[in-house]
């Protein structure tokens, strides 16, 4: 059976960005763990529109991040917020002394074989896993769920379901709507939890 999606909270992620890997100054592939998750919670993208990044499609001046190809072929552009944009500094940085060009993916391999060749799922799904280990969060975690969290905070922060669909590249908001079923039941909850015996629009006798 197909378990369900859990959502992060906001403490869960930077708890789980801090814990990709130490001294992300002095080393690369924190630095560049750390930005992938920071873009994969705030810009909500698939995974594999992220390993299709490529440094044209990220605008530091603009603060926008380009996919230029997501499911059914659709492009859209997403904001970049100044945490997120920090962390690609930080990343941008170690690329440059790596030598990693414009013809090298955004998110490369750092070392070996893999070194400058587009990532692998598998690897960095193991990293970020490992990250949560330490992290002491025991939800699931996977490339999906960082874009679950990403429509659930939109959705908290009153941001229309429009906007949020536009965001996630989604064809309609019907698609949208499964995606914010996620913060429906504790809303149900707290509705009922403070409902009272007497009427409380009946004027009193």
């Amino acid at each position: 059976m197909k378990r369900p999606i859990e959502p992060l909270s906001r403490e869960e992620v930077q708890q789980l960005i801090a814990h990709c890997g130490t001294n992300a100054r002095r080393w690369p592939t924190p630095a560049r763990n750390r930005a992938i998750v920071a873009v994969l919670w705030r810009c909500g993208l698939r995974r594999m529109e992220l390993l299709n990044l490529w440094p044209a499609d990220i605008d530091r001046e603009k603060s926008t991040l380009r996919v230029r190809r997501g499911k059914g072929g659709r492009a859209r552009l997403v904001a970049i917020d100044a945490e997120t944009g920090a962390h690609l500094d930080l990343w941008d940085h170690h690329r440059a002394k790596l030598s990693f060009g414009l013809n090298t993916p955004y998110f490369p391999g750092i070392s070996g074989e893999a070194r400058g060749m587009k990532l692998g799922r598998t690897g960095l799904e193991k990293s970020i896993k490992l990250a949560a280990k330490k992290a002491g969060i025991t939800k699931r975690i996977h490339y999906h769920g960082f874009r679950h969290t990403f429509a659930v905070e939109l959705s908290e922060e009153n941001v229309p379901i429009n906007i949020i669909s536009k965001a996630l590249g989604h064809s309609n908001s019907g698609t949208t709507a499964i995606y914010l079923d996620h913060v429906a039941a504790p809303q149900v909850v707290d509705a009922l939890r403070c409902r009272q015996w007497n009427n409380p629009n009946k004027e009193s006798t």
